[in-house]
């Protein structure tokens, strides 16, 4: 048994470091697909970023072009104004800030 030990214990090291080698590449292989998840959940949020930044360039634009329409219908003359109909002028006061 003695002569046995050593091509044994030679085996079981290889046995060994085989299972610990595929233990690695399974874990190599798990972090390769986090990694991809992770760059396809970054790359979403990236674009909804960009969606919102255009679209709050939107609001600001569409705002400043309300603020500037109001401005201009308050410096308007009394005599710009005519005859409106009653329910068209209770609507267009019920919008005023």
């Amino acid at each position: 048994m003695p002569r046995l030990a050593p091509p044994l214990a030679l085996v079981a090291l290889a046995l060994a470091g085989a299972a610990y080698v595929a233990s690695l590449q399974a874990d190599l292989a798990g972090a390769r697909a986090e990694a991809l998840t992770a760059k396809a959940d970054a790359a979403g949020k990236a674009a909804a970023i960009a969606a919102l930044e255009a679209e709050a360039v939107a609001t600001a634009a569409r705002t400043r072009t309300t603020a500037a329409a109001h401005a201009r219908i308050r410096r308007a003359p009394a005599s710009d104004d005519g005859p409106v109909a009653p329910v068209l002028r209770d609507a267009l006061e019920g919008l005023r800030p």
